[in-house]
């Protein structure tokens, strides 16, 4: 129900001065931005081991209720979907695998300074997680 944006004009003034910017956007900010700036957008996919992962690190933080953790697995669902899209569309070049917050750090670093090599950039294997992630929303039930 929240909804957030980044003014084009400020990010079009940004990458005009040969600058980068670093956005943390949902899976439509993501075609939005690559639809307004593809030549420059290295899109990162940030996903989950599991949903069990996500429901036991948003339970962990507290202040969920039930009702919104519920919300929020159904947007899971939408976006999954969303993600395939975005893949094809060609918006992401790698992935994450949000094992531990030191891992994605290392990894989020290494694609930061151009350091391609190290990262997941098999999208392939990006596909079979969403996959997974997908049948594993499907079967929880809150």
């Amino acid at each position: 129900g929240n909804l957030y944006g980044t003014p084009q004009h400020w990010i079009r003034r940004v990458v005009e001065d040969g600058k980068h910017v670093l956005l943390d956007v949902d899976v439509r900010g993501a075609l939005s931005f690559y639809q307004k700036f593809p030549a420059h957008l290295r899109g990162v996919l940030v996903l989950p081991p599991s949903v069990a992962e996500i429901i036991e690190r948003v339970t962990l933080r507290g202040g969920v209720s039930k009702d919104e953790l519920n919300t929020r697995l159904g947007t899971m669902k939408r976006e999954l979907t969303d993600f395939e899209k975005a893949i094809d569309a060609g918006v992401f070049q790698c992935w994450i695998l949000n094992n531990t917050r030191e891992q994605s750090k290392r990894d989020a670093e290494c694609i930061y300074q151009g350091n391609l090599t190290q990262v997941l950039q098999d999208m392939g294997a990006a596909r079979k997680q969403l996959e997974k992630l997908s049948e594993e929303v499907s079967q929880v039930s809150l």
